[in-house]
């Protein structure tokens, strides 16, 4: 029963696959929407997007599993970044870091566009 209790609060269905649940995906993706819909930003807004993946414990990871730490750049781009619980947290004695396992079914999607005239950025961003 505990352990039951520990993976729903993980959102996770089962230790051996990292599952985001549709009910958190769906909040997530609420919020995030209104961070971005109708707004046009100066810069991307990787700290404003990644704040509400931290307020439910979920983490933006680079391509060796350890917390994103990187930029965007350009007028247009599109990028699909994995993301994991932060409860998956794990250290190996190589490296500095924590290391996450990532959810098996879903990543964070981002697509910006500079307008010309204004010279700031339409974002869409969502979880998969």
């Amino acid at each position: 029963m505990f352990k039951n209790k520990l993976n729903d609060a993980l959102n996770v269905i089962n230790e051996d696959r990292k599952t985001l649940r549709n009910q958190m995906r769906q909040t997530v993706n609420h919020e995030l929407a209104e961070l971005v819909s109708g707004i046009y930003f100066k810069i991307i807004p990787l700290d404003n997007i990644f704040a509400v993946l931290n307020k439910y414990d979920i983490i933006p990871l680079q391509e060796d599993n350890t917390k994103f730490a990187g930029f965007l750049a350009g007028d247009d781009g599109r990028v699909s970044i994995d993301i994991a619980p932060e409860s998956s947290a794990k250290y190996r004695p190589d490296m500095n870091e924590p290391y996450y396992a990532p959810y098996d079914n879903s990543n964070l999607y981002l697509v910006w566009h500079k307008m010309d005239e204004s010279g700031r950025y339409e974002i869409v961003t969502y979880l998969t």
